[in-house]
This record gives structure tokens, sequence and C-alpha cells, in this order.
């Protein structure tokens, strides 16, 4: 389940702070609060890090995900004001289920492999190495991190199409749509944002082409500053229990230009 809620989140941090530390969390319809995000971004203004941490909350979350965490880390180089990946892993475990995927990215050839390894008692069972068809300098943290940039031509109402490292497991596909003024109405409403407090939000609709949850393609709807920080993005109608929300609690920025 929470596999979910890391693709959905992820924040943009702004490149020239040297530390942020974001804090989430994710509400799933009438359950409530279901889990804790906490995100840390460094960089010496060479290169950068990103840790991202995601755990169950509550009893239910833990009863039902057999108390699954992740760990997603990003490291690379920044170059032009762009974040660019030289590795991407995700570790998971829930239960007695352990893996960790990597993800190695060649910016000089444009190749980027997968390394896939299933753990069992701490020894590996299987693993997996694979040449994929695609190449991004982007992975699903850096991508949100620099989406600002990234759609700062694209006009309203369009759609622009993006390759990810992480997200569509074939192609890596992702879509930013940018809504028009009407459907910037019915996006503050559903995002519950007051535009009064936030005038600044930029909104967006992205689309993973992957299964969140019940949602066939994960089509989300995300609020978004000029300074590239995520305060909301909601993924509505999921099965049985209605949207799942995730909402920045708090935000530290340690900056040095």
């Amino acid at each position: 389940m929470l596999k979910a809620i890391i693709v959905l989140l992820l924040i943009t941090l702004g490149l020239f702070a040297q530390k942020i530390e974001a804090k989430y969390h994710v509400e799933y319809g009438i359950v409530g609060k279901v889990a804790d995000i906490n995100v840390t971004y460094l960089d010496d203004g060479k290169d950068y890090r990103i840790d991202a941490y995601v755990a169950a909350h509550g009893h239910l979350a833990n009863l039902a995900t057999q108390h699954l965490r992740e760990h997603h880390i990003s490291k690379g180089h920044l170059e032009k004001g762009m974040l660019h990946t030289d590795d991407y892993e995700m570790h998971k475990r829930y239960g007695r289920y352990r893996s960790k995927t990597l993800y190695r990215a060649n910016a000089k050839r444009e190749t980027l492999v997968r390394i896939y390894k299933l753990y069992e008692k701490s020894k590996i069972k299987y693993s997996q190495s694979k040449k994929l068809p695609y190449y991004s300098m982007h992975d699903l943290l850096t991508f949100f991190l620099d989406l600002p940039k990234l759609i700062y031509h694209t006009k309203t109402g369009s759609c622009k199409q993006f390759r990810v490292i992480g997200a569509d497991r074939k192609k890596g596909r992702v879509d930013v749509c940018l809504p028009t003024a009407r459907e910037s109405k019915q996006y503050k409403k559903l995002l519950d944002i007051d535009s009064f407090k936030d005038p600044s939000l930029l909104y967006a609709k992205v689309i993973m082409y992957r299964k969140l949850y019940h949602s066939k393609q994960g089509e989300l709807e995300i609020a978004i500053d000029k300074e590239g920080i995520v305060h909301k993005a909601v993924l509505e109608d999921v099965l049985f229990f209605g949207d799942v929300r995730i909402v920045l609690d708090k935000i530290t920025i340690d900056k040095k230009r």
C-alpha cells in the first residue's frame, strides 16, 4: 500500500539549500492517518543526496501492510541548476519480505541499468540485472524536485511527457498536465487550498502510468509552490475508503548561497 505513497509525494527542495528536512503525513479516506514520511535533502554545491523514509502509522495500517517500511535514496550531481541522478535505490521490507532495487544511470552513454535483489534471512535469494530501454536524468525523487523548472514553459490546459527512473516499469513514462483556470478552481477545492493564504501555489495533474491502489493510471493532483515544495497531493476515489491525501506538516531549510 505505501509504495503508492512514496510515488505520490516526493518533494521539490530548492537547489541552493544545503540541508532541507520535510515531514509529511498520509491520510486514507475515513481511516485517517496511515503513514509518516520523512525526507532529507543535502548538497555541497556539487553533489547531492536525498533520503526518503516511509513508515506505516497506527495499528490498522501496520496490520494491513505487515509493518511496511521503505527507504528511497537518490545520489547524483548538480548541473546547470538541475539535479542529475547517478544512482537511485529503493529498499523495501514488510513481514518476511526484503528487497533492494538499484538503478544506475550513465549520462555519457545515456544508459540505465536496473539491479533487483530479493533477500531471505539476510542472504540473496534472487538477483537480476537488466538494461532498460530508456534513459532519464531524473528519478522519482529528483523529478518532483525539479518539476517547477520542467513545466515552466508549459501552457495551461496542456500536457507534457517525461521519462522518470522508477516510474512506469516499461518506459518510465510520466505525464504532467497543467489545468485551465476553471480546472484550477476544482483542484483547489479537491486539495482544500485557501487561495488567499497561498496565492502563489501551482497546480498540476501527474499521471504515473502505474497502478496506485486501485487507480489504473495513478493520476494525482498536486499543489506545489514556485520554490518547489509540494504542499498537498491527492489520489482520488480509492476503493472503499475515499481519497489518499499527503499533507506537508513541517519543513526546515538551512540555506547557504
